[in-house]
Order: C-alpha cells, then sequence, then structure tokens
C-alpha cells in the first residue's frame, strides 16, 4: 500500500513538473511574440537623427507637432552668428536668404548646443527672442525645406526628428516622329534641269520655225519670178 502511495506521488509530481514545462514555454513565446511586436511598431514609427552643414538643402517631415532641431558648437565659439533659410513663398524677401525663403538666425555664446523647436505654423517656440522672419512653406505632405546658410567653424545642425524626403521622377517617353529632309542641293538640281531642257526645247522651235520661214520664203520667191 506504501508502495502504490509513492508511485502514485511520483507520478503527481511528474504531471506537475510537465504542467510547469509547458507553463514556462508558453509564457517564452509569448515573452519572444512581445518584443517581435515591439519592435515592429518601433520600426514603423522610427524617425532619423541625421546632420546638415553649411550649404546643405534638405527636405524633411517630421513625426508629432513640432520640429526638434539642435544648432551643435562643438568648439565652443562665442559671437558666431548662424543662418538657416526655410522655404517660403516666391514674394518672400529676406536678408541673407535667397528669395522664397523665410529666414532664421541667431547668434551662438559659447554654448556647446543651443535647442529649438519649431510648430507647424512655422513658429520657433522657445524662451528666447529667436523668431523666424517670414512665413514658412509646408507641403501636402508637411514637409518643409531647409538650407543651411551659415553657421559657426565647425558646426552643424542636427534634426532630431525628422526624415529625409527622397523625391520621386517619372519619366516620359515621346514618340520621334520619323521626316525626310530633302537637301536644298537635290532642289537646285532639279530646277537646273528644268531650265536646260526648257531651253533646248525652246531652241528647237526657233529651228524648226525658221527653216519653216525659209522654205516658205523660197517657194514664194521661184513662183514670183518670171519665167524666161
Amino acid at each position: 500500500m506504501v508502495h502504490k502511495i509513492h508511485l502514485y506521488s511520483d507520478i503527481t509530481d511528474l504531471r506537475c513538473k510537465q504542467l510547469i514545462n509547458s507553463q514556462n514555454w508558453i509564457i517564452a513565446k509569448m515573452y519572444n511574440y512581445n518584443a517581435l511586436l515591439t519592435f515592429v511598431v518601433g520600426m514603423s514609427y522610427c524617425v532619423c537623427d541625421f546632420n546638415i552643414f553649411v550649404g546643405d538643402e534638405v527636405t524633411i517631415t517630421f513625426n508629432g507637432p513640432r520640429l526638434y532641431f539642435n544648432i551643435e558648437n562643438p568648439q565652443l565659439h562665442d559671437w558666431k552668428r548662424f543662418v538657416l533659410c526655410f522655404k517660403s513663398y516666391p514674394n518672400t524677401v529676406r536678408e541673407h536668404c535667397p528669395r522664397g525663403y523665410a529666414l532664421f538666425y541667431s547668434y551662438v555664446l559659447g554654448q556647446a548646443r543651443i535647442c529649438y523647436k519649431m510648430t507647424r505654423l512655422g513658429t520657433i517656440v522657445d524662451a528666447s527672442a529667436s523668431k523666424m522672419r517670414g512665413s514658412v512653406f509646408f507641403g501636402n505632405d508637411g514637409s518643409v525645406t531647409i538650407k543651411v546658410l551659415q553657421l559657426p567653424p565647425s558646426g552643424y545642425v542636427r534634426l532630431i526628428n525628422a526624415q529625409k524626403v527622397v523625391p520621386t521622377t517619372t519619366t516620359t517617353t515621346i514618340p520621334v516622329r520619323s521626316t525626310t529632309t530633302i537637301p536644298k542641293t537635290v532642289k537646285t538640281t532639279s530646277y537646273t534641269v528644268y531650265y536646260v531642257i526648257g531651253g533646248l526645247v525652246l531652241l528647237f522651235i526657233l529651228i524648226v520655225g525658221s527653216v519653216i520661214a525659209w522654205l516658205c520664203w523660197s517657194r514664194k520667191s521661184r513662183l514670183s519670178s518670171p519665167p524666161h
């Protein structure tokens, strides 16, 4: 009887271990699934953090209601101006920027970094006195074009939550009509041949007419002369 009780206890322990292992396997699978789901969702909302330098002009989009960008001054220059130009409307004219661009500029005062935020209305939102001079144009996809005109030496602009817009181009094939051009030399040669043939025909007519006139004159002279 005791032997049966021990055997039953061993079987129960074995089933419990199997049940625990099954639960651990299910939990591990669920964890892997959640990790994969988190990775996929994170990839779908991935944004690019990239830098632009003097002379660069990029069209970007950004997530959220604001664009976050920094003016980086790694060499800690003091009283150095930076100038950014944002695509505006064709009639916009601002100092330092090309026509059709709004102006944003200020100075670094020895800071390693100055952080800015721009709304989708083109307004700079921070505690400084810096402001956008002109209206910023946003595309239908929410994109905006930035041109870097001036930065402190070794400085750059860091775009925090932006993505570059890659322009797509479409190729249109225009059918080419085959045309035959007659050279002018050929036309001139044809006209010359016509002139020669016309001249020869006229000369032939003159000769035949002269012969006929001579024959008529000779015959008339014979008839009019007295007989001997």
